[in-house]
């Protein structure tokens, strides 16, 4: 009995592996990975992580780091994953997601003062690296590690 992988990129898109076996075709699922791409696609693109830090002011420096595939919340609450005590934050501010392509969203959990990127107020927005994400009177300069 011969077995043949059948090559279709729209198939491999979609997780499953289809082999035809004879005249028989089996379809078998693919081990996946968190994101749902095949690794060496995910390898390309998210192997770096994204470092947030405050800009300079009257307040020491904080730095933050999202991990590849992470999501992370921003807000002056201990439920936060980064807590940022000051004037003008919500309790639960906004959500930094790292996308499967390895870039940056930021999503504003409808805070009482919005979210901005680089001075214009953003519901959701893709950061780029060195944008400015403003929270309350605080600004997070956007970082992508080179690993």
């Amino acid at each position: 009995m011969t077995v043949a992988k059948l090559e279709d990129p729209e198939v491999a898109a979609d997780g499953i592996e289809r082999f035809a076996i004879g005249n028989d075709e089996r379809l078998m699922r693919a081990r996946r990975n968190r994101s749902g791409l095949q690794p060496a696609f995910e390898v390309c693109f998210t192997t770096h992580m994204w470092i947030l830090r405050t800009a300079a002011g009257n307040e020491p420096e904080k730095t933050f780091r999202v991990m590849p595939g992470g999501i992370r919340t921003v807000g002056r609450a201990t439920g936060a994953d980064f807590i940022v005590d000051a004037p003008l934050v919500s309790r639960v501010h906004c959500r930094l997601s790292v996308l499967p392509d390895g870039g940056l969203e930021v999503h504003d959990l409808d805070s009482t003062n919005g979210t901005f990127v680089n001075g214009e107020r953003v519901q959701t927005a893709r950061v780029l690296t060195g944008d400015r994400i403003g929270v309350g009177r605080v600004e997070l300069i956007a970082l992508r590690d080179a690993g």
